[in-house]
């Protein structure tokens, strides 16, 4: 018998949030686990920088999905985690604290900051 797929997606924002919903949509044997830093569970950006800081919305309100969904779709959510390196050829995402956790792919979910600063010519 083959063993169960494990995949690793790193970044728990929207985009993360919804390849873990799409991958369990497509198989429900998958292992799936799903690292963000930030505490909070994912949640949906723009409504967050609109609503919320207007206070027309509760932050509750831009939650990708509850707080239970992830256990009952069987998808190991680990927030306030950061990931310090990714070995997909040896197979782990190593965490801050010093351990690492094993996966067969891994989904960089991450996007990105915006820098602004003088460019050298």
């Amino acid at each position: 018998m083959s063993r169960t797929q494990h995949i690793v997606i790193v970044g728990a924002g929207q985009a993360g949030a919804r390849a873990a919903q799409a991958l369990r949509a497509a198989d429900a044997d998958l292992q799936i686990t799903l690292i963000g830093e930030e505490a909070a569970p994912p949640y949906e950006r723009p409504a967050l920088s609109k609503a919320v800081l207007l206070g027309e919305a509760s932050p509750d309100s831009t939650l990708v999905e509850t707080a239970t969904y992830w256990s009952t779709q069987r998808i190991d959510l680990r927030t306030g985690v950061r990931v310090e390196a990714i070995a997909p050829h040896e197979g782990y995402v190593q965490l801050a604290d010093g351990s690492r956790l094993q996966g067969d792919q891994f989904l960089l979910t991450t996007g990105s900051r915006v820098q602004i600063g003088r460019a050298h010519v």
